[in-house]
């Protein structure tokens, strides 16, 4: 057991003395990899407060995408209204409710494995 230790020993002195190392190659968000693109549609342009819409987002990326996340802005911000981990992309959401003529701003944002994310253009539905 002593040689044992001492011949360990002994292999780590040297792998450090000659600058070695284990290195594995694994690098996330490196300079390579782009961030995922996402495309939106809605299937309604217009529609009364209290209806559902269906968002659907195409989504890619050089290593596959993760997850898809649904967003209504308004004044707070971004509110997440879901997310979808899986092809196609897709959420059904409420318009909600709001006088005739209020324009309600959606975007999705896909995310990859490396949490890089991009944002798709906006996509607006007016309550008629």
């Amino acid at each position: 057991m002593r040689g044992t230790r001492a011949l360990a020993a002994w292999g780590v002195a040297a792998l450090t003395a000659c600058g070695g190392g284990v290195y594995l190659g694994l690098e996330l968000g490196d300079s390579g990899d782009r961030e995922p693109s996402v495309a939106l549609t809605a299937s309604a342009s217009e529609a009364p407060a209290g209806a559902t819409v269906r968002l659907a987002a195409a989504a890619r990326d050089d290593f596959g995408v993760d997850v898809v996340s649904f967003y209504r802005e308004d004044a707070q911000g971004a509110v997440l209204l879901g997310s979808d981990g899986f092809a196609p992309y897709e959420l059904d959401t409420e318009i909600p409710a709001s006088d005739p003529g209020t324009v309600w701003r959606y975007f999705a944002r896909a995310f990859d494995g490396a949490g890089q994310s991009g944002d798709s253009a906006v996509v607006q539905i007016t309550v008629r």
